[in-house]
């Protein structure tokens, strides 16, 4: 088959938690297929971009990258974006994704060549103007319209929650129309498949989970032990459910850990937004930010966390710690959806109190963090290596193609 992704980024290396999973399923892809890819570059990662093409020209015969330029940069422009946003019929995500670059590009691309399958990556990605009769899938990493509610029914007033209330009802509309457009749409757990399939009967889903590339990422050789006291924690915090629940950490949870672990530090990697680097960074707490490679980072760490109180699907996150032979303490909603033992392969805390007794222990307990850590590697290599995913998302192609009377190529 010939796959063309669309996407609101490069995936490769993966520097986050969606382009993990596209960089999974693209890569599983391109062993049996033929992909290209067209992607948005926000304007603070051309600093990456010799490194993410290398990285996707070793799966990709065809790779097109558009500079968003209509993403706000900055705080401040953010702020003034989502304030315009207000008056307008649409989503901000759609008036910041949908570029008339990318739509040339697009255009330029499935005239030159008929792709059998072109794969959106994300609803932002959904609103683009498609060949007529193209198999068009939407790759929904979580429902975006419901997330936006959690955001408004936390509480937060005056114009930051009319903008979340009013960003609320645009996406809904929105995304639930692009279910209905594309001949199928792919979720990561079965919660997110009942999800599409209330609001928009009819739809052809196909439960794709998160998984993670076990040879990849695999432990260094310390047993899964790590540096001293090091709690570590990855994620793009401009994705609320992330924030939401590294906030909790710090504010609720980490002071708990200081007064029986002095020596306790946190080091966060990945994208935070500027207000919260300025409220918790310290010498206790260290902000990465985005790295070309997370696996160093990770392996350091005695613990990984994922004290999520609120989102879909699965965890990347999780996964990628399981497969890197590390103790994990997470919430029940931060390990939702992953077959995982309490007490074998993880440790669970859903409060405060709970969850930093759990973490003292794996920070004062070399043989526990060690036995943990081999347990969810064992988890990673058994139940969620990539290529099984990959074989559901073929499988789900062949059926689409199939009904729409198109011929299926190996």
């Amino acid at each position: 088959m010939r796959i063309l992704f669309v996407t609101p980024a490069l995936a490769s290396p993966p520097m986050w938690g969606g382009a993990a999973r596209m960089h999974g399923l693209m890569q599983g892809l391109a062993r049996r297929h033929e992909v290209a890819v067209l992607a948005l570059l926000s304007p603070d990662q051309t600093q990456w971009i010799d490194v993410q093409l290398h990285a996707t020209s070793a799966y990709s015969g065809r790779v097109h990258v558009i500079v968003n330029d209509r993403e706000p940069q900055g705080a401040r422009a953010r702020r003034t974006a989502q304030l315009r946003a207000l008056a307008s019929p649409h989503s901000f995500e759609r008036a910041t994704h949908l570029h008339a670059g990318l739509q040339a590009a697009l255009d330029r691309m499935t005239r030159a060549v008929a792709y059998d399958v072109i794969m959106v990556e994300f609803a932002m990605m959904a609103y683009y103007r498609f060949p007529r009769g193209a198999t068009v899938v939407l790759d929904e990493h979580n429902i975006e319209y419901d997330l936006r509610r959690r955001m408004f029914e936390s509480g937060r007033g005056g114009l930051r929650g009319l903008h979340n209330y009013l960003e609320f009802v645009k996406l809904r509309r929105e995304e639930q129309g692009a279910w209905r457009r594309a001949a199928g749409v792919v979720v990561t757990s079965a919660r997110d498949e009942r999800f599409v399939q209330r609001a928009a009967p009819g739809t052809r889903t196909a439960v794709v989970p998160n998984a993670v590339d076990t040879e990849q990422f695999a432990p260094d050789g310390d047993g899964g032990v790590g540096e001293p006291g090091l709690i570590a924690f990855s994620g793009s915090n401009h994705y609320y459910p992330n924030a939401e629940g590294l906030q909790f950490f710090l504010r609720e949870v980490f002071p708990l850990v200081r007064r029986a672990r002095p020596d306790a530090h946190v080091a966060v990697v990945g994208y935070s937004p500027p207000e919260l680097v300025r409220e918790w960074a310290s010498a206790d707490v260290q902000f990465k930010g985005v790295v070309p490679d997370l696996r160093p980072e990770l392996r350091r760490a005695r613990a990984i966390i994922a004290p999520l109180l609120s989102g879909g699907g699965t965890r990347l996150k999780v996964l990628e710690a399981l497969a890197l032979g590390k103790a994990v303490v997470s919430t029940t909603v931060g390990a939702e959806g992953i077959e995982l033992v309490p007490e074998r392969d993880l440790l669970i805390g859903d409060t405060a109190e709970r969850f930093a007794a759990q973490l003292v222990r794996v920070l004062g307990d070399d043989a526990l963090a060690a036995r943990l850590g081999a347990a969810g590697r064992a988890v990673a290599q058994e139940r969620y290596d990539w290529s099984a995913a990959v074989a559901r998302l073929e499988g789900f192609y062949g059926e689409l193609l199939t009904s729409r009377g198109a011929p299926v190529l190996p």
